[in-house]
């Protein structure tokens, strides 16, 4: 018998992600907290499957994130905002 392939559903990319995506929000948090509710708003969005809020919050978080690893040196950004902007891609791909 030949193995297929089969095609991860939405809902599916949630279950185990929600875990890394609380784990970023709370360590974002004592960073930046309108950064940390974009991104809290946008995991809760992808869990619920509601998909247009979980594209327009992850948009938000992007933005937020991409000023901040595009201001000064890479060196002197803090690795959570790489895992932040990581987050918020992710969420919006599954949006």
């Amino acid at each position: 018998t030949a193995s297929r392939r089969v095609k991860p559903r939405k809902e599916d990319a949630s279950t185990l992600d929600a875990v890394v995506l609380e784990a970023v929000v709370a360590e974002l948090d004592a960073t930046d907290r309108a950064a940390a509710g974009a991104l809290g708003r946008a995991s809760d969005a992808v869990g619920a499957a509601d998909w247009r809020a979980a594209a327009e919050h992850s948009a938000v978080a992007q933005e937020l994130a991409w000023k901040v690893l595009h201001t000064g040196h890479w060196t002197e950004v803090a690795p959570v905002w790489r895992a932040a902007y990581a987050a918020a891609c992710h969420c919006a791909a599954v949006a």
